[in-house]
């Protein structure tokens, strides 16, 4: 069994990913094409492979059950690429490589081959997506590779996309980020299971994928427009009246209700002519549409969403930059107008707070004498952010969605449906507990639907604990210090936090020093983003591992 630190090695990754869909396919024949000096997919030795750097090194009319093959990204020059003569069109190198690749697939065989981190995401990879669908051929998945697969040589993220000549409505998409969740990713899609989940596999509509950071960035949006019904998601395209470029040296007009986007996206997107920091054609004008105001939008690419929308954009193999069909395609959460300018305001009272605070960093410098006066205006603001932050935390935590360190139950043990008491329902969370203590600690929020919705827990507290918050504070100590035992009280916390005035149950773990069994007797780890339960020979092995002095 490999070590906590091995199991998240790029190659380790990749290749459970790899023995994974081999076990679940059991190919008769299966073709490695190194082409690239950036391998990615390790050939094994077995009577079924064969070995290749070049297709010229095949023989005519050979086909493969599966295929790995490492392409060149990038690869220039470009190549025409089709079989029908209206839709021949020219494409990078890698690409016509990956087309006459597939040519070599059985009628049920599957190929991965590793491309750039948009996949067939922009305009130009949807003409290719086209050309192969005409061509008999459908993309039916597409991974995420592991951050570092590709260095010290480069810092760019491939993706690893999937083509067999099946014709499939959705395209399997998941992250692969450790060994064991890998192997679960193979066997999810292989066997078409679906978790609703990257950290294990979802379906998206064929033609949707636009890359990885786009489509965390929309699921985080959704979850926006579960908790707040008054958000729509909007393509920067549908509410702007134009978007324009300048070319070198010349200067943008300044138009009311712009915004401006750096084409590089390391510069912040400002609505501001006047406070651009880079040249003027380093930037695209937004003009916006009058349901829309500049300022929100700004605002709201300078959150953590919009941070993800923006790296989203980035295109390019080696050199990241924005195009115009890139913002068009970009998308936004957007509120009424009368909340966007309330945000924009809450926006521009926190700068005058931080000037605020400067000012009295600045003073008790000069004038150490007021000390006492400025502390107890901090211990004021102090005390004003803290309750204003907390359900805009506990929001944030939801829009994440689970994983490995995050989990989500509805109530503590109230069964919904028949409402009453269960204490399988109890014993699920504290498997949680166990799990998360036994591995990387973590979160577990108890209140909060797995679509998003936050229903809280007062209904339960009502229910079972006569309304008294102290009083299921006092259940859930009893529960935690009999079944998880008291000596693990150093590693969580857990407090009630109010959410839309609704409570909700966070509970915090931390890394455990020693195992910990719920129950005296059974033992649980997370594996993104489940709670799984360690018998016989895997549990002494996991111990060994995790806890060894």
């Amino acid at each position: 069994m490999a070590s906590e630190d091995d199991s998240v090695l790029p190659q380790v990754v990749i290749n459970a990913f790899r023995n994974s869909v081999t076990s679940m396919l059991n190919p008769r024949k299966v073709l490695q094409l190194s082409a690239s000096n950036l391998l990615v997919f390790q050939a094994q030795s077995s009577e079924q492979l064969v070995d290749i750097d070049s297709l010229n090194d095949l023989n005519g009319g050979e086909a493969f059950d599966l295929i790995w093959a490492d392409l060149p990204l990038g690869k220039r020059p470009s190549v025409t690429v089709g079989t029908d003569d209206s839709d021949r069109r020219k494409f990078p190198g890698n690409w016509a490589m990956l087309f006459d690749t597939i040519q070599y697939l059985s009628n049920t065989g599957i190929g991965f081959f590793i491309v750039e981190p948009h996949g067939f995401g922009t305009n130009q990879g949807q003409k290719f997506t086209n050309i192969l669908s005409k061509s008999g051929f459908t993309i039916s998945g597409i991974f995420n590779a592991p951050k570092g697969t590709l260095e010290p040589e480069t810092a760019l993220t491939p993706v690893i996309v999937a083509i067999s000549r099946s014709e499939v409505d959705r395209i399997f998409v998941a992250e692969l980020a450790t060994a064991e969740q890998s192997d679960s990713i193979g066997f999810n899609f292989t066997s078409e299971e679906e978790t609703s989940t990257l950290e294990y596999g979802m379906y998206i509509e064929q033609g949707s994928f636009l890359g990885f950071p786009q489509l965390k960035a929309a699921l985080q949006i959704a979850r926006l427009e579960t908790q707040y019904h008054q958000f729509e998601r909007s393509r920067l395209g549908d509410i702007a009246a134009e978007i324009t470029a300048v070319r070198s040296g010349e200067q943008h007009t300044d138009k009311s209700n712009s915004v401006y986007i750096p084409k590089l996206g390391n510069s912040a997107v400002l609505s501001n002519l006047e406070k651009t920091t880079i040249k003027h054609q380093n930037y695209f004008q937004v003009v916006l549409n009058e349901h829309v105001f500049n300022e929100y939008v700004a605002s709201f690419f300078q959150s953590a969403v919009g941070q993800l929308v923006i790296k989203s954009l980035s295109t390019g193999s080696f050199i990241a930059h924005i195009n115009k069909s890139d913002i068009e395609n970009a998308v936004i959460a957007l509120p009424s107008i009368t909340q966007q300018n309330a945000i924009v305001d809450t926006h521009n009272r926190l700068e005058h707070l931080r000037e605020a605070i400067d000012l009295l960093d600045h003073e008790i410098s000069l004038n150490p004498t007021s000390m006492n006066h400025i502390q107890q205006q901090l211990d004021s603001m102090l005390k004003a952010v803290n309750s204003l932050s907390e359900p805009d935390r506990i929001r944030g935590i939801v829009r994440e969605g689970e994983s490995k360190r995050r989990e989500f139950k509805e109530t503590l043990s109230l069964d919904v449906k028949k409402q009453t008491k269960e204490k399988y329902i109890e014993t699920s969370a504290l498997k949680t507990v166990v799990a998360l203590l036994n591995s990387d600690g973590g979160t577990l929020l108890i209140g909060v639907a797995d679509n998003g919705l936050i229903p809280g827990i007062d209904h339960e507290i009502v229910k079972f604990h006569k309304g008294n918050t102290d009083n299921f504070l006092k259940h859930l100590k009893n529960v935690l210090k009999n079944r998880v035992g008291e000596e693990h009280y150093p590693y969580f916390d857990y407090q009630l936090v109010s959410v839309d005035e609704k409570h909700i149950l966070e509970i915090e773990c931390r890394q455990a020093e020693d195992p910990c069994y719920l129950d005296g007797s059974e033992f649980y780890v997370r594996t993104n983003p489940a709670t799984d339960k360690l018998e016989g020979p895997k549990l002494v092995e996991y111990v060994r591992h995790r806890f060894q002095s």
